[in-house]
């Protein structure tokens, strides 16, 4: 059986990956070996068609931006409202007036950052 270069194109995605067996391996090898000009139009393909896959589109990366600040946003308010019931949860635990008061404190310490954190976002 002649190998062709269509042949060698079916198998280039094997050999690329490197799971073709050692046979196949040698084969594909022998004919790039006489064949270079198809050696380096198929290695320039390959190398086009990576990049392809790399670069994204700007509304694609605009969308990926605008997804990873909402999980941020998200993540920053989980984190600020399980702070918020940690505290309360402490302050009405414990009934002494100190507590009352440094608990009061740490809620209004903890409604300071929501409301600068909503500001920094807004801006």
């Amino acid at each position: 059986m002649k190998v062709t270069r269509d042949v060698i194109v079916d198998l280039w995605s094997v050999y690329e990956s490197g799971a073709a067996s050692a046979d196949t391996r040698a084969v594909v090898d022998e004919f790039l070996r006489s064949d270079p000009e198809f050696a380096r139009l198929i290695r320039a393909e390959r190398s086009r068609e990576m990049m392809e896959a790399v670069t994204l589109s700007p509304d694609v990366e605009k969308a990926g931006l605008v997804r990873a600040e909402k999980l941020l946003r998200y993540r920053t308010y989980c984190l600020l409202l399980a702070c918020f019931f940690a505290i309360a949860s402490a302050m009405l635990r414990v009934y002494r007036p100190f507590n009352l008061i440094a608990g009061g404190a740490a809620l209004l310490a903890w409604l300071g950052l929501w409301i600068w954190e909503r500001q920094r976002r807004a801006t």
